[in-house]
């Protein structure tokens, strides 16, 4: 008899160990999936790290990026996998937002509802999405990279902002941070557990021990303080209140892997309810976001969790090709993320799976991407300075880079080539395998408080935009050799959606930037007269301005061309 395979002791084993119906599981609307998956059995995962050549890991990398300058761990990128032909699994996507159906406000008192309502966070029982379109969500993540914490896609690299954020989910954005030191203590765990929610101790200490000491089931919660409001006196309210906002976060913007539990610490930023809102959820929220993002890029990494109703909305904001149906009951003055229906297909896909809405993307153009979808809200929701803040996101002792100066098209800049990124401190591990994911950035709790003073400033963010794809030339060739805006390789493409090798169409007089260059390349070579590089400048300003048709440039005439030779001009100048 052949030895039993050593498997290794992850949440999804153990889920295939047991399959008995426990109320703690998250249920299949709660993971949803919109087509068949491999299970997740595997024998014990051994990072592949200590068998790759150093060398092998500075590049050239088949379909870029050509150096490793900016993304240093781009061999352990699943993008990388895909590219030689190692497709993995359709992610599974954690954010058990239904189990909120199960303690609805509904059945509590109007005081119970207002003091959600007081916290800032009711939108996210509102408006959360019960359903993620996991083929799209695992679409996008094989474009991001946390070296920059954005997506990289064929027309340069996107970003969630904290604009994003603001628009999309109506939560407080900036406030006091989201962090307090680790509690070391298991008493003093209890204790905050039971002086914030008024459960006995002897409940409390089971039910930490049976996890990690620091969480607790969401299933744990709601069986001791839900639906008992209406007669209950205030101050116990206040406890179920507590608890119910515990729940809340646990089921939406700090959902974990397990689907099933939440971090006790968060009750530190819930004891005093009413300054509850004064805290920076967004911030946060988009923090524990980006880190999420970060391991689930991993090639190993067989699933994601945190907020994903905010990464799905906003790939609906920019990218009209992926939008489903808009919902028309829905005001502009609602969060964004009411305005979609949740719909897991896209529409005009007849396969909706991972390969077909990565070759979409592939084939991106500029004029597909909306880089300003809330232009026509503007005057009641305008853009916020803090979306310009330059420094590092915290939630909960978890800190991630926010570089806007990579982002800039979608705050209304000219997006030019950006300086390096945020680079993390200390011993730093991003290998295949998840579990090894380790990253620590210098982040400061008073830096992100104090955000007004660490903001992008006016030279960086450069000038306003003409129009909202604007780009410097050089941008896309300095993407080229450092990223990769294509994830799929062409020998392997499956349903012939043609992608794009550059990022305009050339054979278009409507690209006035790609004219323009190829206009004023000649001048570069050649050498001409101040009246002549005067005349074509005119030119240029009146096809910019009115469209009028740029004349031929006439090569120069041999004599005046070794006249400048003998005199030097035209020569660069030498400092």
């Amino acid at each position: 008899m052949a030895p039993k395979e050593h498997v290794r002791p992850t949440a999804s084993n153990k889920k295939n160990r047991s399959k008995d119906a426990s109320k703690d599981t998250p249920s299949s609307s709660q993971n949803v999936v919109e087509e068949p998956q491999e299970e997740e059995v595997v024998a014990e995962e051994v990072d592949e790290d200590s068998e790759i050549d150093e060398a092998s890991l500075k590049g050239p990398f088949p379909g870029g990026p050509v150096d490793n300058e900016l993304l240093v761990d781009y061999r352990h990128h699943v993008a990388y996998r895909i590219w030689n032909g190692k497709e993995r699994s359709v992610l599974r996507c954690r954010q058990p937002v239904t189990q909120l159906d199960s303690w609805s406000l509904d059945d509590e008192a109007i005081i119970f509802v207002n003091r959600v309502r007081e916290s800032g966070l009711l939108p996210l029982v509102q408006w959360s999405f019960k359903t993620i379109n996991c083929s799209l969500i695992s679409a996008m993540v094989e474009r991001w990279h946390p070296e920059t914490n954005t997506f990289h896609l064929p027309v340069g690299e996107m970003g969630i902002t904290l604009d994003d954020v603001h628009q999309i989910t109506g939560i407080p954005v900036m406030g006091r941070a989201v962090s307090k030191p680790q509690i070391e203590n298991f008493d003093a765990v209890v204790e905050l557990v039971r002086d914030t929610l008024h459960i006995d101790p002897s409940n409390i200490v089971s039910e930490l021990a049976a996890s990690n000491g620091r969480s607790v089931r969401l299933s744990w919660l709601k069986e001791h303080l839900a639906t008992r409001s209406r007669m209950m006196p205030q101050h116990t309210i206040e406890c179920a209140v507590r608890g119910y906002l515990l729940y809340l976060l646990g089921c939406t913007i700090f959902s974990d892997k397990t689907g099933t539990h939440v971090s006790v610490e968060y009750l530190q930023y819930l004891q005093d309810l009413k300054k509850v809102k004064d805290h920076a959820w967004g911030a946060a929220t988009l923090a524990h976001l980006y880190r999420q993002l970060g391991i689930a890029s991993r090639a190993k990494c067989k699933q994601i969790s945190g907020y994903l109703t905010l990464l799905q909305a906003w790939v609906y904001e920019y990218i009209p090709l992926l939008r489903p149906v808009q919902d028309d009951r829905v005001t502009q003055g609602f969060p964004r993320a009411a305005l979609w229906k949740n719909s897991r297909n896209l529409p005009g896909l007849q396969k909706n799976n991972v390969i077909v809405i990565r070759e979409l993307l592939d084939s991106l153009t500029r004029e597909q991407v909306d880089y300003e979808p809330y232009s026509n809200i503007r005057d009641s929701f305008p853009l916020q300075e803090y979306a310009f803040f330059n420094g590092c996101l915290v939630a909960n002792r978890v800190y991630e880079p926010y570089m806007p100066e990579r982002m800039l098209r979608q705050l209304g800049h000219l997006q030019t080539i950006p300086k390096g990124p945020t680079r993390p401190e200390g011993k730093t591990r991003r290998p295949r395998v998840a579990s090894s994911y380790r990253v620590t950035y210098g982040g400061s709790v008073t830096y992100m408080e104090q955000w007004e003073d660490h903001l992008l400033g006016p030279r960086s963010r450069g000038p306003r935009t003409r129009s909202s794809w604007d780009i410097v030339l050089e941008y896309i060739t300095w993407l080229d050799r450092v990223s990769h805006r294509f994830v799929q390789n062409p020998e392997n493409r499956r349903f012939g959606l043609k992608i794009s090798n550059s990022h305009v169409d050339r054979s278009s007089d409507d690209d006035w930037r790609v004219v323009i260059a190829e206009y004023l390349q000649p001048l570069v070579q050649g050498r001409y007269t101040s009246g002549v590089l005067r005349r074509y400048m005119q030119n240029v300003i009146n096809y910019c301005q009115d469209s009028t048709p740029l004349p031929t440039l006439t090569p120069p005439s041999t004599s005046i061309k070794e006249h400048h030779d003998k005199r030097g001009i035209g020569r660069p100048s030498q400092h």
